[in-house]
């Protein structure tokens, strides 16, 4: 049975095959912490509990799961179960990496799972959004001295923000003080704010792998996200730019800083994952030289 609403498949794209495409939905996996986990037939499952965070939640298939669709029910059956004692529902990520994807597709679909989030995960080479998030950084500089920078806060002056004051920091590791940047940028309300914090704080347990980074405008912080690293490769997630500072050019400046501080640890290639009714972050990324490696969507089922 055909899905009208299931998105077009992607293939993998600048002559990656699907087993490179496979190993970045795997490195994703990795690179996002959940307290609850479980392999259900070589089939991960995260579970995080009272956080509402997509990836933290979801399942990622075993490589050529879709092959077997009498096997793929019988997994899908027990993962339902589980999600089912934690009160949850089944997110399942079915990727266009996978040879076996559309069939997948089609036993989730004739199970009733409908289509949430199609995703495009792009790539690019670490150098070339090195050097143009170090582009984008100088022309934020060269804006605020001329004062060319418009502010959300009423009051705010470019003479108030001496340019040595325009910082963009990564460090090895999550301490606390990141974690609550994260959660201010993050968190359009208090209830947020205090989920993405915890978030925040959880992803400590990547350890050396992470690198967290911030950008400050004198004493405000303008924008954080960080970068996971695995095998020559580095993960860009929780991007994000304070209101008050979106469209200035601190997302380019603080992508820049993450690229180069992953190229000093030997990451060669970066990916990150945007959601495709995400036009402002598509047109970012694809700006400074990303491009698409595939994609990928949930198949959402299961009653909690």
């Amino acid at each position: 049975m055909i899905d009208p609403t299931a998105p077009e498949p992607v293939a993998p794209a600048d002559g990656r095959d699907a087993a490179t495409g496979r190993l970045l939905d795997e490195f994703g996996a990795n690179a996002t912490v959940a307290p609850v986990t479980r392999l259900v037939d070589g089939w991960l499952c995260k579970a995080a509990p009272g956080l509402p965070f997509r990836r933290a939640n979801a399942v990622l298939p075993a490589a050529g799961a879709g092959a077997d669709r009498t096997a793929v029910a019988h997994t899908v059956e027990a993962i339902e179960a589980w999600y089912r004692q934690l009160g949850q529902r089944v997110l399942v990520q079915v990727s266009s990496a996978d040879p076996s994807g559309s069939a997948l597709d089609d036993v989730l679909a004739a199970r009733g799972y409908r289509v949430e989030a199609p995703v495009d995960l792009l790539v690019a080479e670490t150098g070339a959004i090195a050097d143009a998030g170090t582009r984008a950084a100088d022309g934020l500089r060269v804006a605020l001295e001329e004062h060319e920078v418009s502010h959300a806060h009423d009051g705010f002056d470019g003479d108030d923000v001496p340019l040595e004051a325009v910082g963009v920091a990564v460090h090895e590791g999550v301490d606390e003080t990141w974690s609550v940047r994260y959660g201010a940028v993050h968190g359009a309300d208090e209830v947020w704010r205090a989920r993405t914090e915890a978030y925040g704080r959880m992803l400590a347990a990547l350890g050396p792998s992470i690198l967290a980074g911030a950008v400050t405008v004198g004493d405000e912080v303008a924008a954080v996200g960080f970068a996971v690293l695995e095998r020559g490769w580095a993960g860009i997630y929780g991007m994000g730019t304070a209101p008050a500072w979106q469209r200035q050019g601190i997302g380019g400046s603080l992508l820049g800083g993450l690229a180069t501080e992953a190229r000093h640890r030997h990451a060669t290639h970066l990916y990150l994952q945007v959601e495709q009714d995400n036009p402002a972050a598509q047109a970012l990324y694809r700006g400074l030289g990303f491009e698409t490696s595939h994609g990928y969507h949930y198949r959402v089922g299961g009653a909690t």
